[in-house]
């Protein structure tokens, strides 16, 4: 926006705007402002619009392919690119970017592109050479000279950059994804040709000397020379703090790469991960004992980086993940740990076979001795169950979970009993199942939980006659994200043969279980959906709303219909998975997932977002959370357009809830806009929203009530 016009009593800017023109102070600045800031404040004069714009370039994400796209195909981007390159600070990437990044970045400092410089590949070293080229330079990039030299294969990608790139110095972050290859129906990904980053990420390691967080995913090592180069270009990094390496296939002996980076790293590493989901065998190891040199395929002899380890322990290193050969693991993790003695959180490797018990025994013991601070484990195996044995009582604080297959339930069990004190933290994610008993345990017994997360891809939930049963010691809880199997506990109507009736006791467990959430005065986040099976769900009369439940469960319906109902079923219903753990054939387990959204996208729970009308005596129970006057986030089955909440929620319980939860960021009182797999709605709610959330978007619309995509 250009400064307004000059007069006889105005010069130039105001004082106030050169205060803010300054750019060492609004690179301090613009850490706390959020975008909308930056962006009135750009607009107030030309000087600060050129103090303010180059902060909008300090977090470049291209790793969604179109908007990599679009500004590599735009020459406007490319020119605002080429003036705030300087600026980035952290740099989320993919592959053909990183080519094109790279080989333009080279061309403005009067030097070949990367892919040409054989001169400094003939010395040795080219990673170095590359490195150590002067910053200064023309704007006009050189000409092409298509020359690949021995350690940088020729990409066969055309450039479309045609603005010259300022080399990047300042990265703090980097974080580079391999371009996934398309699936084609009949052929698998491996026949197709990959191309690998890796040499373009030395280059710029060795660009950015004050990089401290770096994440690399699904890259290929393919030769002892480009591991040697690449351990030493992150062994270089002095300030490294974060280091997540994931590779797909390992064509070097994975033990020589691991111990050759491990005990190479800077001492100021505070998590590492190393992964390999392929360790090749028969493999070429990391250094040939006969000589210290290598020798490519074109016959010529290259000197070997040079790698110096480190003589101290990594002192400040808190979260390790190693992953490779199964055999190798175990001793290597054993002897990673002798040198890890600030760890706090770990992440075993996972072994599903008894003949691990031994290995998994001794590591434990190994993480005892030598990691005395440890407080967090990152999976839920063998070796965690074995490690949570011989911990002292009331040392882990959390426990979290991702996989898809572990053994979750000892686990829990095992730390409710010996580290109720001081657990804080249980997160269970893509978790097909999940004993409500195992769940009942924690919330009965873990007295300083403070974040409760259960979810997966299976709908994990709890049973609401086991969440009611025995009173929460978990007063503390600030996130509570669980899923309530609220299924009817007697015998449906429509089997009796009699008008339906509203079920007493279900109403009683639902009251118990409000009043318990009421409860929680430091609840900040909380996220309750709902699954049914059996259960019929109840509009505001008391009557039985026709569900899918039973389509997607024909066996059950059958059952049901011809009166064969006995102890097993019982027995049966205590399992709460949606899909393996019910017994039925796994046919239906992809429509049973559509029949389950289709059904809780009328889902909710019954009275628990309306006051109540004492007049028609229709019962509510908002006003039983008061208590939670640090709430944030709402969220789950709480929308107001399914067949009870349409009816029963005005504009009267929105004006509650701004009451008495002032410190409200996000309710998802409306439906997601697509459909699993995608699908879009027919009607958007946003459009069709009823006066009342018209009202409350219009009083306050910092608040966010629309709930996320599937």
């Amino acid at each position: 926006m250009d400064p307004p016009s000059s007069s006889s009593h105005s010069t130039g800017p105001s004082a106030s705007s050169k205060v803010f023109a300054i750019s060492e102070l609004m690179d301090i600045i613009g850490r706390f402002l959020t975008t909308n800031d930056q962006l009135h404040l750009s607009m107030t004069c030309r000087l600060c619009h050129q103090t303010v714009a180059p902060l909008f370039w300090t977090d470049l994400n291209l790793l969604d392919k179109t908007r990599a796209e679009r500004l590599l195909q735009s020459p406007d981007a490319q020119r605002a690119l080429s003036r705030n390159t300087v600026h980035i600070r952290r740099l989320k990437i993919l592959t053909s970017a990183l080519l094109h990044f790279v080989d333009n970045m080279t061309r403005e400092q009067h030097q070949p592109p990367l892919s040409v410089t054989a001169d400094a590949t003939a010395s040795g070293d080219a990673p170095s050479a590359a490195a150590t080229v002067s910053g200064e330079g023309t704007s006009s990039p050189a000409p092409l000279v298509r020359s690949t030299p021995r350690w940088l294969p020729e990409s066969p990608l055309p450039n479309p950059l045609t603005v010259a790139l300022p080399r990047m110095t300042q990265l703090g972050t980097l974080e580079y994804q391999l371009e996934q290859v398309p699936y084609i129906y009949g052929h698998s990904k491996d026949r197709f040709p990959r191309i690998s980053g890796l040499p373009q990420l030395m280059w710029l390691f060795n660009s950015n000397a004050a990089l401290t967080h770096i994440r690399v995913k699904e890259c290929d090592i393919q030769s002892p020379l480009e591991a040697l180069t690449l351990i030493q270009a992150i062994t270089n990094l002095h300030s490294l703090k974060e280091l997540d390496l994931t590779f797909r296939n390992c064509a070097v002996l994975w033990k020589d790469v691991a111990c050759a980076l491990f005990y190479c790293l800077s001492p100021t590493i505070e998590t590492l991960k190393l992964v390999v989901y392929s360790a090749l065998k028969n493999v070429a190891p990391l250094v040939r004992r006969s000589s210290d040199q290598d020798m490519d395929s074109s016959g010529h002899t290259t000197a070997l980086p040079h790698l110096y380890k480190r003589d101290i322990p990594l002192g400040r290193l808190k979260k390790l993940y190693f992953r490779g050969d199964r055999y190798q693991d175990a001793r290597l993790i054993g002897l990673f740990l002798q040198h890890c003695p600030a760890l706090e959180i770990f992440r075993p490797p996972q072994w599903k076979y008894d003949a691990f018990i031994p290995l998994s025994k001794a590591l434990a013991q190994a993480v005892v001795t030598h990691c005395p601070r440890l407080r967090g484990l990152e999976t839920c195996d063998q070796v965690s169950l074995d490690v949570v044995k011989v911990l002292p009582d009331h040392s882990l604080e959390s426990i979290v979970d991702g996989e898809l297959d572990s053994k979750t339930h000892p686990i829990l069990l095992m730390a409710s009993k010996k580290q109720f004190n001081s657990l804080l933290e249980i997160r269970l994610e893509h978790r097909s199942h999940v004993k409500s008993v195992v769940l009942q345990e924690i919330l009965r017994a873990c007295s300083s939980l403070e974040h409760l997360i259960v979810k997966g891809f299976g709908c994990p939930a709890i049973r609401l006659k086991h969440l009611v049963e025995q009173p929460w010691v978990c007063m503390r809880l600030k996130t509570l994200e669980i899923r309530v199997d609220m299924r009817q506990v007697s015998v449906p109507a429509y089997v009796l043969g009699r008008m339906p009736i509203i079920h007493e006791e279900t109403w009683t467990m639902l009251k118990k279980f409000y009043r318990q959430l009421g409860a929680l005065a430091d609840l900040e986040v909380l996220c309750l959906t709902t699954k049914s099976k059996e259960m019929q769900w109840l509009d505001e009369n008391g009557q039985v709303r026709d569900t899918l439940a039973d389509r997607a469960r024909p066996s059950a319906r059958r059952s049901w219909h011809s009166g064969q109902h006995s102890d097993e079923d019982d027995e049966e219903d205590e399992e709460d998975s949606w899909s393996s753990g019910d017994g039925y054939e796994q046919k239906y387990a992809c429509s049973d997932r559509i029949s389950l959204f289709k059904e809780n996208s009328d889902a909710t729970f019954p009275g628990l977002l309306s006051l109540g009308n004492e007049a028609t005596g229709r019962p509510g129970y908002l006003s039983w959370l008061s208590g939670l006057t640090k709430l944030r986030e709402l969220r789950g089955h709480v929308q107001v357009t399914t067949t009870e909440t349409s009816k029963t929620v005005g504009q009267k319980e929105l004006q509650w809830m701004l009451d008495y939860w002032p410190r409200l960021e996000v309710i998802e009182l409306l439906p997601a806009l697509v459909r699993p797999h995608g699908q879009p709605r027919d009607i958007f709610p946003v459009d069709m929203s009823p006066p009342h959330i018209v009202w409350f978007k219009q009083h306050r619309p910092d608040i966010c009530i629309q709930q996320e995509s599937w």
